[in-house]
């Protein structure tokens, strides 16, 4: 998946591990700081913690995401993250 920097956050219900394959971005997790990923990084995300992934401002990012779904759905788009939070 590419992603330009304008991610939406998500509580994926089983869980989430996304592989970076190209590129720098950033993730969050809710209440946490934003951190820096790249090309190698593996992120691992408890079931339903509310977080956010996407490209770096100046640079593109693509990823693996692999999640389970629960009843049928794999994870619940949220609202889009706020330049502000996004920023950090």
């Amino acid at each position: 998946m590419n992603l330009a920097p304008a991610p939406h956050g998500i509580p994926p219900p089983a869980g989430q591990t996304i592989i970076i394959t190209f590129g720098r971005g950033r993730v969050q997790r809710e209440g946490g700081p934003v951190e820096e990923v790249t090309t190698g990084d593996v992120v691992l995300f408890p079931a339903e913690e509310r977080h956010w992934h996407g490209a770096g401002p100046e640079n593109a990012m693509s990823h693996i995401a692999m999640q389970e779904s629960i009843d049928g759905t794999p994870v619940t788009w949220m609202e889009k993250v706020s330049g502000e939070d996004y920023a950090g």
